[in-house]
């Protein structure tokens, strides 16, 4: 367990239901053009819920010190039930990015379970065009938009077979 950083306790302790300190990025991507979009899509998503190797910002959820109940501290979260965190939806018909845009709105309004660690992972299918999207939800107190989207490009490649 560690104490939780001043500055990102704040983002914690000012939070409403109505205000939630969250960040999202969104990335459109387009499978191989050999391939069927739907089946690659729903393999993609059960390769992402079979990883296993988190960094340990995303093992982490926020907990109050037993000893001193004003203090904010992290505490590791084993196992993390990815099955709770990777999410898997469809568009209706064939999604304009609108259509998207509307159904990461809404899942952006939606707090993050403070028993949980605080992120989410979202794969959207059935985009126009036979493209997908991902949407990466994290609360601020573990990271900023420009630290998310760091995370998001240190886990990509160019080369459509690494799955590592």
């Amino acid at each position: 367990m560690s104490n939780i950083a001043l500055s990102d306790a704040m983002f914690l302790l000012a939070e409403a239901p109505s205000r939630p300190a969250q960040v999202v990025t969104l990335q459109l991507y387009r499978p191989p053009e050999d391939v069927d979009p739907q089946e690659w899509v729903t393999d993609y998503f059960q390769q992402v819920l079979a990883a296993d190797d988190l960094k340990r910002v995303f093992r982490r959820r926020p907990a109050r010190g037993k000893l001193s109940p004003s203090t904010l501290r992290w505490i590791d979260d084993e196992p993390v039930e990815l099955d709770h965190h990777v999410r898997h939806s469809a568009l209706p018909g064939q999604g304009r990015v609108r259509e998207l845009l509307e159904a990461v709105s809404v899942q952006h309004g939606v707090p993050l379970d403070r028993r949980r660690p605080l992120w989410e992972f979202h794969v959207f299918e059935r985009l126009e065009g036979g493209r997908f999207a991902t949407a990466f939800k994290t609360h601020h107190a573990i990271a900023d938009g420009m630290s998310l989207a760091k995370h998001v490009l240190g886990s990509l490649t160019p080369d459509p077979e690494d799955r590592s």
